[in-house]
C-alpha cells in the first residue's frame, strides 16, 4: 500500500483544503487582484488572524502572490500564480459538481 505522505492527492488536498483557501482561490480568480480588506469581506466567517495565515501559506505554496507597494498608505495587492490559476479547473469541476449534488438532493427531498 502506497504511502500516504507521498500521495499526490493528498498533497492536492493540503493545497487546496480547509474551510478558506478554495474560497480564496476562487474570489481572487474572479476578481485577478484583491486586497486584504477585499478577501475578508468576501470570504464570511475568518479572522484577521486566519487570513493572514492562510495567505501566507499559500504565499509560500506558490498559489498567490502578495505584492507591496512602497507607498505613503501601505498597500498590498494579491493574485493568483500560474500554479495557482491551474487550481482553478480544478475547483470549478467541484463547483459544478456541487450543483449537480445540491439539485439532486433538493429534487430527491420533493418526491419524498
Amino acid at each position: 500500500m502506497e504511502n500516504v505522505e507521498k500521495c499526490p492527492l493528498e498533497y492536492a488536498f493540503s493545497q487546496i483544503g480547509g474551510k478558506h483557501k478554495g474560497r480564496i482561490i476562487w474570489r481572487l480568480h474572479l476578481h485577478s487582484v484583491l486586497r486584504f480588506g477585499e478577501i475578508r469581506k468576501q470570504i464570511s466567517g475568518i479572522s484577521i488572524k486566519m487570513l493572514t495565515q492562510v495567505l501566507k501559506e499559500m504565499e509560500k505554496d506558490n498559489i498567490i502572490i502578495r505584492k507591496q507597494y512602497d507607498t505613503k498608505i501601505p498597500k498590498v495587492e494579491y493574485y493568483l500564480t500560474d500554479n495557482g490559476k491551474i487550481l482553478v479547473d480544478i475547483l470549478e469541476r467541484l463547483f459544478e459538481w456541487g450543483k449537480l449534488q445540491e439539485n439532486f438532493i433538493m429534487e430527491d427531498s420533493r418526491l419524498q
